[in-house]
C-alpha cells in the first residue's frame, strides 16, 4: 500500500508498505520520497512516523528497507544520504551491504526495524529437497543474476542420516557457466537459515555467504545471502 503526505492540499512526500509474502508480518518499505523543496523541514520524520504507525497497526512485527550508497557525479555527494539519515533517526539499524551490487562502484545497503520485541528462538533445521528453477537479471543492477528455486519439505532434519535430494555443486556450475555466457558480473541466491544441506554445494561451487538479514521470516529464522562475483 502507497501513502501520501501532503501540505496545504499538495502532495510533498510518498511511503508505503509492503508485506512480504512467506513470512510472519515482515514487510518492505516500499519506495520513499520527498520533495526537494520540503526535505529538510521534518516533513520526512512526520511521515516515517505515521507510515510506522500503520505498520503496527497491521501487525508488522518488523520492516525493512534498502538503498544504496551512489555518489552524485553533480556534487560528488552521496545521494540517498538524507534518505539513510532518516532511517536512522527512526531506528533502523544497517543488517549489511553488498558492494557492487547495482553496478560496480555502488552498494546495496539493507536495514532493519523491529516493531516489537524479538526474542531469541532455536529454529529446528529441516531438510528439503531443493531445485533451482529459474535464472534472470536482477533488476535495477546491471549483470548481477538471481537463482530461483523451489523446495518440497521432507521432515525435521537428521543429523548422520542419509540426505534427502539436494541440489549440488554442479548445479551452482550450470548457473554460473550460463551467467558468464551472458556476460554477467555476479550470481546471488538466497535462502532460510534453517536448511543446513545448501553450505557444502554452495561453498565447493565458489559462493560465499556475504550477509543475512535477521528475523526476516519469522523471529529466529533468517535470510542468508549468497554471493559469486565473476
Amino acid at each position: 500500500e502507497q501513502y501520501v503526505l501532503t501540505l496545504n492540499g499538495a502532495i510533498i512526500g510518498v511511503t508505503g508498505l509492503r508485506p512480504i509474502e512467506g513470512t510472519d508480518r515482515r514487510a518492505w518499505l516500499s519506495w520513499t520520497y520527498m520533495h526537494p523543496d520540503y526535505q529538510g523541514r521534518g516533513h520526512g520524520k512526520t511521515m516515517m512516523k505515521e507510515l510506522l504507525e500503520i505498520a503496527k497497526g497491521y501487525d508488522v512485527h518488523k520492516l525493512f528497507v534498502t538503498t544504496s550508497d551512489y555518489i552524485d557525479p553533480e556534487d560528488d555527494e552521496p545521494l540517498y544520504q538524507k534518505a539513510i539519515e532518516l532511517y536512522l533517526s527512526m531506528g533502523f539499524q544497517e543488517e549489511f551491504s553488498i558492494p557492487d551490487y547495482f553496478e560496480p562502484g555502488e552498494s546495496q545497503l539493507l536495514y532493519g526495524l523491529s516493531l516489537s520485541d524479538i526474542d531469541p528462538v532455536d529454529i529446528e533445521p529441516e531438510e528439503v529437497i531443493l531445485e533451482f528453477n529459474h535464472l534472470g537479471e536482477i533488476d535495477e543492477t546491471e549483470g548481477v543474476y538471481g537463482i530461483g528455486w523451489g523446495a518440497k519439505k521432507v521432515g525435521k532434519f537428521s543429523f548422520g542420516k542419509k540426505k534427502a535430494g539436494q541440489f549440488t555443486a554442479a548445479d551452482c556450475q550450470v548457473a554460473i557457466d550460463r551467467v558468464k555466457e551472458w556476460e554477467g558480473r555476479a550470481v546471488l541466491v538466497t535462502f532460510p537459515s534453517n536448511i543446513p544441506t545448501i553450505f557444502e554445494p554452495l561453498e565447493s561451487a565458489g559462493f560465499k555467504e556475504i550477509g543475512q538479514l535477521k528475523d526476516y521470516y519469522e523471529d529466529g529464522l533468517h535470510k542468508l545471502y549468497f554471493w559469486y562475483k565473476l
